[in-house]
């Protein structure tokens, strides 16, 4: 109905400036017609007495100019004829009906009309200059006035706006209901189920075509938004299929990097539970032997509980490191899950004679809403690469902390929680760190790795909004930082 009414007023609008301003041209015309007759009838009667009009000065005055004047004229109605001065004062019975302003072009000998207002009606006033001669041979300027009333021209100018005002209300009605019954049925009603239907597809609702019977160009655009929502299921469901297929991709990829992860700390692994598995059997032998006393088998089945206990800690660790679960985010205290990374990799960092550290800045809270296996599985990734880039041994220091992070804008939160892993290893030259996020990129010698590790890495801080950057220099270490959003 918006666009209905619009049109209405749009064509309203057209005819009105159309019908004024053709009554307008009728009342100029009208004006114009009644100013060349006059100016013909003054051009007639001073071409006539132009001759005359000295003699009849010079022998009986002004009053020979007003009866040469009457014997070339006729006054009929409302039109007169009069001899006027230029010369005298305003209150002279011979100055012109028109002021001084007004003939301008009059006084310089050229024949003009005049309109001025008489007792609250409007005349034309034409007139034709002589210069006239007396006895003397002085010159004065005189000249003929036709004045005629301008009250009939008015009465047809009101007669034509009248009928002007009368056609637009015609016209007006007409086209109002035409309008609106057309508008209504050809445009208001399509045009309200192609808004539907937007709004449709606007909340993914594209199963559901909009039939619109017409032939014009809201038809050709029901069958385009039909074509499009057709398209946009189709591309939906093929993104779908596409995002189901690379997210599965992407956690083969993921647990298979774990599983590299765990062969890696296998050995260290089992090396780790040599030891107490050789209490536990030492202690089962004494205790076979049946020479222990109440005590000793007391402290003997002590040991070995304790021991079976180490055991299942250090398998229970690997075993939930290498499990596949499924993604799902929580509020997870990075405290903790670092000093579970640590102690996983402990053994791998004492075999290769690597002090790690973990320190806080604050005792305030340092909780991330992330999935607690895929950040476990990227700080693994960091600290393995760490350990591996110091061969001599040395020193990997983990730090933990708040931050305000501008760099990362969130729609509801900008605070996040840092975690930095700094050692003091073989570091990386700048061509090495431009391409160290990217996949297969690797500077292990074959068979030693894949290239693939930070670039998951990356991939899992970047889905938790997070960023991941770094900052090395050959011979002197490297440092990793991991932002993620508190929320």
């Amino acid at each position: 109905m918006k666009l209905t009414l619009k049109i209405v007023l749009i064509c309203l609008v057209a005819m009105i400036l159309i019908t004024a301003f053709s009554s307008y041209l009728i009342a100029s015309r009208e004006f114009e017609r009644v100013k060349n007759l006059q100016r013909a009838d003054a051009t007639r009667v001073g071409d006539l007495i132009r001759e005359s009009v000295d003699l009849a000065y010079q022998s009986e005055g002004q009053q020979g100019i007003v009866q040469a004047l009457k014997t070339q004229t006729l006054e009929t109605g409302q039109i007169r004829y009069r001899w006027v001065w230029f010369d005298v004062s305003v209150n002279d019975p011979n100055h012109p009906a028109a002021t001084f302003d007004s003939l301008d072009r009059i006084l310089k000998g050229d024949i003009d009309s005049v309109i001025a207002a008489h007792n609250g009606s409007k005349q034309l006033h034409t007139y034709y200059p002589l210069d006239v001669n007396d006895e003397a041979g002085k010159t004065r300027k005189g000249a003929i006035e036709v004045s005629d009333s301008l009250e009939s021209a008015e009465q047809e100018a009101w007669r034509t706006i009248k009928t002007g005002l009368a056609a637009i209300a015609v016209m007006t009605g007409f086209c109002i209901a035409i309008v609106s019954w057309f508008g209504i049925r050809m445009i208001g009603r399509p045009l309200a189920k192609l808004t539907e239907q937007t709004q449709k597809i606007g909340k993914g609702i594209f199963d559901e075509p909009l039939i619109l019977r017409s032939n014009d160009e809201l038809g050709e655009l029901a069958a385009s938004l039909n074509e499009m929502g057709q398209k946009i299921a189709d591309q939906k469901r093929r993104i779908a299929n596409e995002s189901s297929a690379r997210i599965a991709t992407m956690e083969q990829l993921r647990h298979a990097d774990r599983l590299k992860t765990v062969g890696r700390l296998a050995a260290g692994i089992a090396h780790e539970i040599g030891t107490p598995l050789n209490v536990v059997s030492g202690r089962a032998g004494m205790i076979r032997s049946g020479k222990l006393s109440q005590q000793e088998l007391a402290e003997s089945a002590e040991a070995i509980q304790s021991e079976s206990n180490r055991i299942a800690r250090i398998v229970r660790q690997l075993m939930d490191f290498a499990r596949h679960n499924p993604p799902k985010r929580t509020n997870v205290d990075l405290r903790v899950l670092v000093q579970q990374t640590v102690e996983l990799l402990r053994t791998l960092a004492n075999k290769s004679k690597v002090q790690v550290s973990v320190s806080y800045t604050e005792d305030s809270p340092f909780t991330a809403f992330i999935d607690e296996s895929q950040i476990q599985q990227v700080l693994t990734n960091l600290v393995v690469n760490a350990i591996q880039a110091i061969p001599g041994g040395g020193e990997i220091e983990i730090k933990i902390e708040n931050v305000h992070d501008e760099l990362l804008p969130q729609e509801n939160t900008r605070d996040f929680v840092q975690v930095t892993i700094e050692d003091n290893g073989v570091g990386m030259d700048e061509a090495t760190r431009e391409h160290i996020f990217e996949p297969f990129f690797t500077t292990k010698e074959t068979g030693q790795g894949t290239g693939l590790g930070l670039s998951i890495a990356h991939g899992i801080v970047e889905e938790h909004g997070g960023r991941i950057e770094v900052e090395s220099q050959s011979g002197v270490g490297s440092t990793f930082r991991i932002v993620l959003p508190k929320e």
